[in-house]
C-alpha cells in the first residue's frame, strides 16, 4: 500500500490498511471480486471500472497482473486502481 491508497481509502495510516479485505473498499464487492478472479485466471486485467466506497465515491479503473516463476507458480500480483473521476 502506498500513500495514494491511504488517501483514497481515507485510512489514518498504513497500519490501518494491514489485514483489511481489499474487496471491502469498493461499492460493488461482487464486481470487485470478479475483477480479482479475472486477474488470476487470465494473468492480467486492464481498465476494469470500479468505484471506491469512500466519502466521495471515487471512480477508478482497475488493472492487475500476475508474476509467475519459470514453472508457472504465482509469485505475486500487482493491483493498481487509477482514479478517473476528476
Amino acid at each position: 500500500m502506498n500513500n495514494a491508497s491511504i488517501k483514497i481509502t481515507e485510512a489514518i495510516s498504513h497500519d490501518n490498511l494491514i489485514g483489511t479485505l481489499f474487496l471491502d473498499y469498493f461499492t460493488d464487492v461482487h464486481k470487485a471480486g470478479e475483477g480479482c478472479q479475472q486477474v488470476f485466471s487470465e494473468d492480467f486485467l486492464i481498465g476494469y471500472p470500479l468505484t471506491f466506497m469512500n466519502s466521495q465515491r471515487t471512480n477508478v479503473l482497475f488493472n492487475g497482473s500476475i508474476y509467475n516463476d519459470e514453472r508457472g507458480k504465482v509469485l505475486g500480483a500487482v493491483l493498481v486502481a487509477r482514479e478517473v473521476s476528476a
